[in-house]
């Protein structure tokens, strides 16, 4: 491409035009990029990451794009330009940002994914040793269950044939065994 100059040391219109339409091209594109990334994110029922050498060449390509913004500081010479230029540079701060945030929200979603798979299988050990624990809790729950049960029919048995005075103490610990059934 061949670069004519009216004046020295300023651009012809159709080049600085010919550089507004590539800012205006590779914007589009990362944003593109993006949301054919986002999208497959949407309809996809398990999030899946982007494999990490795209990300990677994704962000070069954001970052020799983001570059090309000093050559056109470097071209303004009029107003006009200076708006363009200020105009350029927000986009291409808000491109090169979120360009970042995907890439940190991909990691982030591997690092999540990562420990995910950790935490399950962890999960599930711990899931079975709490099962167990929680099988013997019962079974002993049971078993003294049983042996408050058998204590009452004895109590019973001798609160028949129990002297007065003994009838008060026995009572008395039939209420204790019913109040602890009931508690338990």
């Amino acid at each position: 491409m061949k670069i004519t100059r009216n004046v020295p040391g300023i651009l012809s219109r159709p080049t600085t035009t010919c550089i507004r339409a590539l800012l205006i091209v590779a914007s589009i594109s990362s944003v593109q990029f993006i949301l054919q990334h986002s999208a497959a994110y949407a309809q996809a029922p398990a999030l899946k990451t982007v494999p990490s050498k795209d990300v990677i060449a994704f962000l070069n390509q954001s970052i020799q794009w983001y570059q090309h913004i000093q050559v056109e500081r470097q071209l303004v010479t009029t107003p006009e330009d200076v708006n363009f230029l200020t105009s350029d540079q927000q986009a291409a701060d808000q491109v090169i940002r979120l360009s970042f945030d995907f890439a940190t929200a991909d990691a982030d979603l591997r690092a999540k994914q990562k420990s995910t798979s950790v935490s399950t299988d962890q999960a599930s050990a711990a899931s079975q040793s709490n099962y167990q624990s929680l099988l013997a809790m019962a079974s002993k729950a049971d078993r003294q269950l049983k042996e408050d049960q058998d204590e009452m029919e004895g109590l019973k048995r001798k609160l028949e044939t129990a002297s007065p005075a003994d009838r008060a103490k026995i009572n008395l610990h039939l209420l204790n065994y019913k109040a602890k059934s009931i508690l338990t």
